[in-house]
């Protein structure tokens, strides 16, 4: 007689794996920082390698992370805009992170020849790039790195540096 039912151990082992503590894993310079262009704690990427590498092969299929804090440059595209961000947050929640943000936003960058990402802003950072970013500025973005779905990285922006 088995033990445990396949099911239950393969739930057993997946939810082990997500109960790693992660909470230092949250603690990160704050927008203060970043604005200083200070990179402490953050890994710097180069976008296009750290896209390609991180899209999923099978459409919908989402792979949580260990959050890590990436930074790297990239041009404003489109201004915050509305977007929900459930799952986002629900995965925060999940990974024990130490304060959850508020997410209602998003935002569109630009990299490489004519590439594009679509990653979640913070909501008082959404607030203040509204107020000091023109689209089609260059900048260095510091962001949350925390699943991989089939379109690259889900990044959520924690601030940003000046124009470049």
């Amino acid at each position: 007689m088995k033990p445990f039912h396949p099911f239950i151990a393969r739930l057993a082992r997946i939810l082990l794996l997500l109960a790693v503590p992660v909470a230092a894993l949250f603690h990160s310079p704050g927008p203060a920082a970043a604005q200083d262009g200070t990179q402490a704690g953050y890994r710097p990427v180069d976008l296009k390698e750290f896209v390609d590498g991180s899209r999923t092969e099978i459409a919908g299929q989402r792979i949580v992370l260990r959050p890590e804090n990436v930074s790297f440059v990239a041009v404003l595209e489109d201004p915050p805009a509305p977007q929900r961000a459930e799952y986002l947050t629900s995965v925060l929640h999940m990974m024990q992170a130490s304060e959850v943000p508020e997410v209602r936003q998003r935002i569109v960058l630009r990299y490489g020849d004519e590439r594009f990402l679509t990653a979640y802003i913070e909501a008082g950072v959404a607030r203040r790039l509204a107020e000091t970013a023109k689209v089609g500025e260059r900048r260095r973005f510091y962001a949350l790195h925390v699943y991989n779905y089939s379109k690259g990285p889900a990044l959520l922006i924690t601030s940003f540096g000046d124009a470049e």
